[in-house]
């Protein structure tokens, strides 16, 4: 590939970023090669990868924070990057410099300029010009990447940094490649005179790296099993930037596991609504900020919001609805943990639980109506098409139906003559393992007369959980619904006086409201709780004050009523 000097080019792919880098490194010609794009576009991951991959050695050193050309010396001293074959590796450089520093400390002594810089985490001082002459003088042939130009110390003038990168180029004979976001970088008027003063002299080629929204999408999300809606969103926004890309996908994999169990429907939404809020809060450009969505789900949710912010929720709702953001009660959770890091497991499984309910429940409902269709839509010979639907919806969703839904299915397969029992019994099963109410058990009598086990099943159950009622349990309900049924009728009937002696005994809220509801019941039950009290008056005097003024009954002296 053939390249013309000092060519600033339009932006192009990665893919094309990566040939041209490539041709670089192989042309003699070619000494600096600037590459430019925007922050977060990928633009050192692309220089990294291409020149681990294409040259023995080469040093990286980002001038971030960097004021003084030493500083920029001592970071491409220790960083730099060696294959495993290279014997020139960057451990045995280093420990042959720290000797070389240690032999000659004693002329070290007498230099009066230091440099600190880091090595393996530590900060080691050593010689700065001594040091720095040796070091770059041993520098031939080589690549030297220098990263973040725009982000360099005030103290260090980009004219000063580009007469270095003129002086490595002709003193190491080394190819030097510039990374930078030109945006920023000219936004300093001297560090853009500078630029242009040097640009034709200095830079061979110029290349902005300008990826599509799928290429860095790709590179972050490549095998992440719901790329798809991931990137319809990242679409919509145009976002490139790969440190947001990294952010959604660590946010994505603390929560989507927890979410495993849900319904498609709400997982694709958990993670719409992660990316919406990844968005909001990191990227710039995204429309709305994450604190205006926490004041806009306020606003829904009927919290003290002034009238001007109900407009803005407006427009807010509208850019939230092209994006299919969709607020859901875990998503404080979402924005918690991108807020700080953490998030409240329990409360967002619990939150989300709740929601797969609701989401399952419509499902079925949505499922059960297209179930029908056939039947209301013609009077055609659709035997077998409803036939097959039958059987395909029961396979899926026979455990998840109330009794009455599976009752009309069994009329309609009666007609196309489909057998449904299996799906009957086991929903029965079910029903039978996980109903604790009396009333609606004995209501699964008639529904399980075709089954004898389950009748038997069924006829424990009961027995079971009438012996677990107790008395306030059931003048509880019954005070609360201003009625009684059958079955809890026949409980009370079934307790002994002496039953009723021991429960007015505990201490019961509101007992008197209780006794006085089973007393005007006028049953067996209402007779026996009289004599309990009967007794109980005739063992005090507060028992019998009680008696008379709470509930009108007196007793006399010997024990018998008065009226």
């Amino acid at each position: 590939m053939m390249f013309a000097h000092n060519t600033t080019n339009s932006g192009i792919s990665r893919e094309e970023v990566e040939k041209v880098l490539v041709s670089f490194l192989k042309d003699e010609n070619l000494k600096v090669l600037a590459i430019k794009g925007r922050w977060g576009v990928g633009k050192t991951h692309l220089v990294q990868v291409v020149l681990k991959s294409n040259s023995e050695q080469f040093y990286y050193s980002s001038v971030f924070g960097v004021s003084s050309l030493e500083q920029l010396k001592a970071q491409i001293l220790v960083n730099s990057y060696d294959k495993p074959h290279n014997l020139k590796s960057p451990g045995r450089f280093i420990s042959k410099l720290l000797d070389w520093n240690n032999k000659n400390s004693q002329q070290i002594a007498k230099v009066p300029k230091l440099i600190d810089f880091p090595v393996s985490g530590a900060v080691i001082s050593i010689a700065g010009d001594l040091l720095l002459n040796s070091l770059f003088g041993s520098i031939k042939d080589t690549i030297i990447c220098i990263d973040d130009l725009e982000r360099k110390s005030a103290n260090l003038q980009l004219d000063e940094l580009l007469g270095f990168i003129d002086y490595l180029v002709q003193e190491s004979r080394s190819k030097i490649v510039l990374i930078y976001n030109e945006e920023r970088l000219l936004q300093d008027e001297s560090s853009k005179k500078n630029l242009e003063d040097y640009r034709e002299k200095i830079i061979d080629i110029e290349v902005l790296l300008e990826p599509t929204v799928e290429e860095n999408i790709s590179l972050v999300f490549r095998n992440d099993p719901d790329i798809k809606i991931i990137q319809d969103i990242l679409r919509i926004t145009s976002t490139k930037n790969i440190r947001i890309f990294r952010k959604i996908q660590w946010i994505l994999n603390h929560m989507r596991p927890l979410a495993n169990k849900w319904h498609s429907n709400l997982q694709t939404q958990l993670i719409i609504n992660i990316v919406v809020l990844a968005l909001a809060k990191y990227d710039t450009e995204f429309p709305i900020k994450i604190q205006s969505i926490v004041r806009y789900h306020d606003s829904l949710s009927g919290s003290n919001i002034s009238q001007d912010f109900l407009d803005e929720a407006i427009k807010i709702g509208i850019i939230l609805d092209k994006f299919r953001y969709k607020g859901l009660e875990f998503d404080n959770q979402i924005i918690k943990l991108i807020e700080t890091s953490s998030f409240d497991r329990k409360d967002f499984i619990d939150r989300g639980d709740a929601l797969n309910e609701i989401e399952e429940s419509q499902h079925i409902s949505d499922k059960f109506r297209e179930l029908w269709a056939p039947y209301y839509d013609s009077f055609g010979r659709n035997e077998r098409v409803i036939a097959e639907n039958i059987t395909r919806f029961l396979q899926a969703h026979h455990l998840n139906l109330p009794i009455q839904d599976f009752e009309k299915i069994e009329t309609l397969a009666s007609a196309v003559e489909v057998d449904i029992s299996s799906y009957k019994k086991a929903l029965l099963e079910q029903s039978i393992s996980s109903t604790e109410d009396v009333k609606s058990l004995k209501s699964l009598k008639n529904i399980a007369s075709t089954f004898p086990d389950l009748i038997c099943c069924l006829d424990e159950k009961i027995s079971t959980c009438v012996g677990q009622l107790n008395i306030t349990e059931v003048l509880s309900e019954i005070v609360e619904k201003t009625g009684w049924s059958q079955e809890e009728a026949e409980f009370l009937d079934s307790r002994t006086v002496d039953d009723y002696y021991q429960w007015l005994q505990e201490e019961i809220p509101d007992l008197h409201s209780l006794v006085r509801r089973c007393l005007n019941m006028g049953t067996i039950g209402s007779k026996n709780l009289e004599n309990a009290i009967i007794n109980l008056a005739g063992e005090s005097k507060l028992n019998a004050m009680r008696a008379k003024f709470l509930y009108n009954i007196t007793v006399g002296v010997d024990g018998e009523v008065v009226i």
